[in-house]
C-alpha cells in the first residue's frame, strides 16, 4: 500500500477541478468588469444602459458590490481599478 487512498485520490482531484473552476469564474469577472466600463454612466452614478441583470438606472456602487459579491478577493468594487491597472 503507497499511503494514498482512493478517497485522498478523489479528494485531490476534486480540488484541482475546483481551482479550475475558480480561475475560469475569475477570468470570466475580468471580461465582464472590462465590459462594464463600456457602459456609460450619467452624472448622478446611474449606468445608462442595461448590464447583465442591472437595469438602466441602477447606481453603479451597486454593480461594483456585485463584483464584490462574486469576487470576494476584493475588499471593495473600487479595488478592481487596481487589478486592471487604471
Amino acid at each position: 500500500m503507497n499511503g494514498t487512498t482512493q478517497a485522498q485520490k478523489i479528494n485531490k482531484r476534486q480540488d484541482k477541478i475546483f481551482d479550475e473552476a475558480k480561475g475560469l469564474k475569475e477570468k470570466a469577472l475580468l471580461k465582464l468588469w472590462e465590459d462594464l466600463g463600456d457602459i456609460p454612466v450619467n452624472s448622478n452614478d446611474k449606468i445608462d444602459r442595461s448590464f447583465l441583470h442591472f437595469d438602466k438606472g441602477t447606481n453603479r456602487e451597486e454593480v461594483w458590490h456585485w463584483f464584490d459579491d462574486e469576487y470576494s478577493k476584493l475588499k471593495t468594487g473600487k479595488s478592481w481599478f487596481k487589478l486592471l491597472n487604471y
